[in-house]
């Protein structure tokens, strides 16, 4: 049986902070928090309207953070 792998469509939500995302957490930080709590994580902007290049690597770096200090695949919709 394959594996079910449940995520979130996005990572910016401000009535999320201070409840999922502990308090005092920067902005900036929300994704790498949120990819080390949940396997996948949209990336739903890119859908919505053309981004520019930083932005995805910002969230490259975010992810990649994640998956280097973890040890554990810490997956969103930029892996295919």
């Amino acid at each position: 049986m394959g594996k079910i792998h449940i995520g979130i469509s996005g990572w910016r939500y401000p009535p999320w902070r201070g409840k999922f995302y502990p308090p005092g957490l920067a902005q900036s930080r929300e994704l790498d928090y949120a990819s080390r709590q949940l396997p996948t994580i949209e990336i739903n902007g890119s859908f919505y309207s053309l981004q520019r290049p930083e932005s995805y690597a910002g969230w490259y770096a975010a992810y990649s953070t994640c998956a280097r200090s973890s040890g554990r695949s810490c997956g969103n919709s930029r892996r295919t």
